[in-house]
C-alpha cells in the first residue's frame, strides 16, 4: 500500500505556488492496506455513519468527498475508504462511489443504541483480519504487552516504518480494543479469551 503524508499542519491552499511545486510528497510502503496517519480511530466511526446515511443505508454509491462534512475533517473519509474496504466495512459499487456493508449498516444502528450492541457485530468484521492475527500470534507467547510493544508487531508483519505509520498503526489498535478481540487495563494490552456476546 502507498500512502501520502505530509508534515502535520501544512495546508497544500495555504502555501505559495513555488512552494507547492519544490516540497516533496513522502510515501510509505506497507504489506497490508493501512488506516490514514492524519486521522484518529474516532473520527471512523462518523465517516462511517455518514456513508449509511448519504448512500440511503447502502441503496447508493456516494463518493468519500460527500461525507466530509461537518463533523468529517477534509480528505478524512478519501484516505480512509481503502482500509474500510479492505476490513469489510465498505463496498463500491461504482469507480470512486462507495457504500455500506449489510454488517456496516448492522453496526451503526446498533452503535446509535450502544457500544455493547455494537462491539460484537465489529468482533465479527475484522476478526479474520491479518491484525487481529497479529493479536492471537503475539499474545500466545506473551499474555500481556504494552500499547508501544504491539505496535511495534503490527509494524513487524505490516513491514511498515514504524515512526512514519505509529498514528496508523494505533488504529488499528484501537479497532482490536473497541472489537473486544485485546483488552487494555492497569497491566497493559492481552487477548480477550471470550469474544463480546451479542446483546438483545
Amino acid at each position: 500500500m502507498v500512502t501520502t503524508t505530509e508534515p502535520s499542519g501544512t495546508n497544500e491552499e495555504q502555501r505559495e505556488p513555488s512552494e507547492r511545486k519544490r516540497a516533496p510528497k513522502t510515501r510509505s510502503f506497507s504489506r497490508y492496506i493501512l488506516p490514514s496517519n492524519r486521522h484518529p480511530f474516532s473520527v471512523h466511526f462518523e465517516i462511517l455513519r455518514r456513508f449509511v446515511t448519504g448512500s440511503r443505508a447502502g441503496a447508493e454509491g456516494v463518493s468519500a468527498q460527500r461525507v466530509e462534512v461537518e463533523g468529517v475533517p477534509a480528505q478524512a473519509a478519501s484516505m480512509n475508504v481503502r482500509f474500510m474496504r479492505d476490513v469489510g466495512l465498505l463496498i463500491a459499487p461504482k469507480r470512486g462511489k462507495y457504500a455500506p456493508t449489510k454488517e456496516a449498516i448492522r453496526f451503526v444502528n446498533a452503535r446509535s443504541v450502544s457500544d455493547e450492541r455494537a462491539r460484537p457485530i465489529l468482533n465479527g468484521l475484522i476478526s479474520s483480519a491479518w491484525f487481529a492475527d497479529v493479536a492471537r500470534n503475539a499474545f500466545a507467547t506473551q499474555p500481556i504487552m504494552t500499547e508501544d510493544q504491539f505496535i511495534g508487531e503490527l509494524a513487524l508483519t505490516a513491514q511498515a516504518d514504524r515512526e512514519r505509520e505509529e498514528a496508523a498503526l494505533r488504529v488499528i489498535l484501537e479497532y482490536l480494543v473497541y472489537a473486544g478481540i485485546m483488552t487494555r487495563d492497569e497491566r497493559g494490552l492481552s487477548l480477550n479469551s471470550a469474544p463480546p456476546a451479542q446483546v438483545g
